[in-house]
């Protein structure tokens, strides 16, 4: 039987932090570089995933969307993601 998780998943410099809860309370933690990467690794046990942010996410690509805020932004781009 597989262990379904609760995933907690934010953005960070690095590309995707992830914060795994079992229901019997153990956890584990990673970092992935693409939110896909996460997803291929992990979907099939999730019971639940938790994105803290993104509107919607590109079927294939990177969105001109979140380009063009970015550039927008200038000094706090940082804070426009991009979910590939």
């Amino acid at each position: 039987m597989i262990q379904q998780i609760f995933y907690g998943v934010d953005g960070c410099r690095a590309g995707w932090f992830v914060v795994g809860l079992t229901a019997e309370g153990g956890f584990q933690h990673a970092v992935y570089e693409r939110f896909a990467d996460f997803w291929r690794a992990s979907s099939r046990r999730a019971a639940r995933v938790l994105v803290d942010m993104p509107i919607g996410l590109p079927e294939q690509g990177e969105r001109a969307c979140d380009h063009a805020a970015r550039a927008c932004l200038k000094a706090r781009r940082s804070s426009i993601f991009i979910t590939a």
